[in-house]
């Protein structure tokens, strides 16, 4: 029943938000995209709306925990909002460049495009997430790797161990690969003609589990 999916969408929010900030930031972060994404009839009738008013006051539990006080006390240089913005924006920049032109991420790119198709007939759910705006999957990339960089440098100065880069990668490759989808319907870019077809198609996949 549809009760008992919210009830359960509901208790794993608030399981994944208690994990860390960055799970937290991220989670609140799609959600309120998804919701503004909306027309203004569904936005406040919509479950969306009511799964972001949860996700909201379960990252209050987080933000008001007393136990970030007495972590933050052993970190001289954090909480300094301009230094960890410029911080982060780098560490964007850096990271988005390196990751879109990462070879075996191009060429996973292009073998996407030739099936791409066939997974859009097939798949309700892709169906659903091509919906999504351009910008909102756009702004989701560059989201995903500031919500799990700017947490870092605001609460220890530092960008410290890459673990929540890892979370970023984790979230961002699917993310791009929707991003992909999105601009080949927009430019009516299709599979037929591609050059990684039948044969060349394994032989892509192959070369991308090499490198």
């Amino acid at each position: 029943g549809k009760k008992i999916h919210i009830a359960l969408c509901i208790l794993a929010l608030f399981i994944t938000i208690g994990f860390n900030e960055v799970l937290m930031l991220l989670v609140c972060a799609i959600h309120i995209l998804i919701w503004l994404g909306l027309t203004k009839e569904e936005k406040l009738r919509s479950a969306w709306f009511w799964l972001a008013i949860c996700a909201l006051l379960f990252s209050l539990i987080m933000i008001l925990a007393p136990g970030n006080t007495t972590r933050s006390m052993h970190f001289s240089n954090n909480h300094r909002m301009f230094y960890s913005l410029g911080m982060t924006l780098l560490q964007m920049i850096r990271f988005f460049i390196t990751w879109v032109s990462y070879a075996p991420l191009l060429l996973a790119s292009l073998l996407f495009i030739g099936i791409r198709d066939a997974l859009h007939k097939q798949s309700a759910l892709f169906q659903r997430l091509t919906n999504l705006k351009l910008w909102q999957v756009f702004t989701l990339l560059w989201l995903i790797i500031f919500l799990c960089v700017f947490p870092a440098y605001w609460n220890t100065g530092m960008l410290g161990q890459h673990r929540t880069l890892n979370t970023a990668c984790f979230m961002f490759i699917p993310a791009w690969f929707l991003f992909v989808h999105i601009v080949c319907r927009r430019l009516e870019i299709t599979g037929q003609g591609n050059i990684f077809q039948g044969k060349m198609q394994r032989c892509g996949f192959l070369l991308m589990a090499a490198c």
